[in-house]
């Protein structure tokens, strides 16, 4: 028998519209005053939008006391978390439309991997030549496909938007997975307005996934965007698996596992914690059967595929270089110290939902983010930047927000009402300025400088009229896609490959300068 709708069912969607108008209208009026407004008509846009906004909130107001729902203040949440979202956005938009590939330190690497596709060249050469990268090739090669299809393929800028797209599409899952970890651990009553909870959570899931100190890599050439993407649907397949179990969730733990292979190797790790979740929980033989042929299977085909597209060299350059690497234990503990406030997220997540549910496969469900964040803590100790931290931090978060509904009714539950209004409007306003107070959050403005356009331009004019094939740049690759030639004689930097050395290693070198007696790179374009 279906339970009667309360005021707060019957009102949650028009309260989650208000807020949303309030959020877009709050964005328009931070870019007119900072100068960077998307259009001209900004401020009258965002004065309809605002009126808009206040008269759905009104008209909730003026029911009387008994018809009104509580959740009424969370519009406040809505609108702070999809402004704050929509400035940094805006804000990020400007280094997106930055029209050279030097954003980022490895966009050039990104860029010479599409040409070498695209000229049917393997991706992994001669390890002498020194030109290939770490990672595998998936990111390029899906955003290639996706541009292609719109025939921007060899544009920096549309290139870049396709990639940035990846994490919006992740902050999507992560709320679905929010909302699978609400259904599984709360009360109907806990989470009647459940549109509003959604409409605040997608946002602050966007602000989660630009981190700038955790996800600084999202909106350049970098693979980090889809290991996000992949890494929110591998949690949300766990989560849709404690909530109702099936065999197409069961295939998509399989497949996840191999998929994400092509973009990170570490990434194949979900094949271990998938497996682990499902034998330690008790899940029937024949399921743990079918995931364990289908995501062997998978991945064989994978790597399988991987070497004919990359070549006979792709074992040293995605596994050999990456073997060798040395892991620094403080700068491990550092990164456990930065992400302590997504620690206490996961810590929160486990006295209010977890524990209180008594199960194993919940306590195993919150074991898998817990314990991905502290490897990948240690695993940031190979190197200063602390983006291994990514997708450990948006499923901390996720887990973090599931929370928030059951803490909102602990406020509801004071019985004063003036005490209980105290701490309805302090809750909003704390959670909708949090994002702001630790640093998610990026102003509207353009802060790319003016003397790098200048540049880029100075250097696409001496490029006119020349042959790429015999210029080179050290840095950048942007200037070739016209032609388009690959980069042959740019290496990367000798340094960052510590495997153990190739004979002949000490010609590399010597292949930069390109004197006549010098052997010239064995990859062919």
């Amino acid at each position: 028998m279906t339970a009667p709708l309360t005021p707060t069912h019957r009102v949650a969607p028009g309260l989650a519209v208000a807020g949303t108008l309030g959020g877009v209208a709050f964005f328009l009026v931070a870019a007119k005053g900072a100068g960077t407004a998307p259009f001209a008509a900004a401020l009258p846009v965002a004065l309809a939008l605002l009126a808009v906004s206040g008269a759905l909130l009104v008209l909730e107001l003026r029911r009387p006391a008994r018809e009104r729902a509580p959740e009424w203040p969370l519009v406040l949440v809505v609108a702070l978390a999809t402004g704050l979202a929509l400035s940094t956005l805006w804000g990020l938009s400007f280094y997106m439309r930055f029209p050279a590939d030097f954003l980022g330190f490895w966009e050039g690497d990104y860029l010479n991997d599409l040409l070498q596709f695209h000229k049917g060249v393997p991706l992994y050469g001669d390890v002498l030549d020194n030109i290939d990268s770490v990672y595998t090739p998936g990111a390029q090669l899906l955003t290639y496909g996706i541009a292609r299809l719109f025939g921007v393929e060899f544009s920096v800028v549309p290139l870049r938007l396709i990639q940035f797209s990846y994490v919006l599409v992740a902050a999507a899952v992560a709320t679905s997975a929010a909302d699978h970890l609400a259904r599984r651990f709360l009360a109907p009553g806990e989470y009647a307005a459940r549109p509003l909870w959604l409409a605040a959570w997608f946002p602050l899931l966007v602000l989660v996934g630009v981190e700038p100190r955790f996800n600084l890599n999202v909106h350049t050439l970098h693979p980090d965007s889809l290991t996000l993407l992949l890494s929110a649907c591998a949690f949300w397949l766990l989560a849709r698996h404690l909530l109702r179990p099936s065999l197409g969730v069961t295939i998509g733990m399989a497949l996840v596992p191999a998929l994400g292979f092509w973009t990170k190797q570490s990434l194949v790790i979900w094949l271990v914690l998938f497996g682990g979740y499902l034998v330690i929980s008790g899940r029937r033989a024949r399921e743990i059967v079918t995931f364990g042929l289908l995501g062997a299977l998978f991945l064989a085909a994978s790597l399988w595929l991987l070497f004919r597209v990359g070549g006979p060299q792709t074992g040293y350059w995605i596994f050999g270089v990456l073997g060798d690497k040395a892991v620094g234990l403080g700068r491990s503990l550092q990164a456990f110290v930065l992400a302590g406030g997504y620690v206490g997220m996961l810590v929160l997540a486990l006295w209010l939902l977890v524990l209180r549910d008594r199960s194993v496969p919940a306590l195993l469900a919150w074991l898998v983010p817990a314990g991905l964040l502290l490897l990948e803590c240690y695993t940031t100790g190979i190197g200063w930047q602390k983006n291994h931290l990514g997708p450990g931090v948006l499923m901390a978060a996720t887990f973090g927000l599931a929370t928030l509904p059951r803490l909102w009714q602990r406020v509801l539950a004071t019985p004063e009402p003036p005490v209980r209004l105290v701490g309805q409007l302090g809750f909003a306003l704390g959670i909708g300025l949090l994002p702001a107070a630790v640093g998610l959050v990026r102003e509207p403005v353009n802060k790319v400088p003016e003397e790098a356009l200048a540049q880029v331009a100075a250097i696409e004019a001496e490029f006119k009229g020349m042959d790429p094939h015999r210029v080179l740049l050290d840095r950048g690759t942007w200037v070739y896609l016209p032609t388009p030639p690959c980069r042959r004689t740019a290496p990367r930097p000798c340094s960052s490959t510590s495997a153990p050395t190739p004979p002949g290693w000490t010609s590399t070198p010597s292949r930069a300068r390109w004197p006549a007696s010098a052997p010239r790179p064995t990859t062919s374009c």
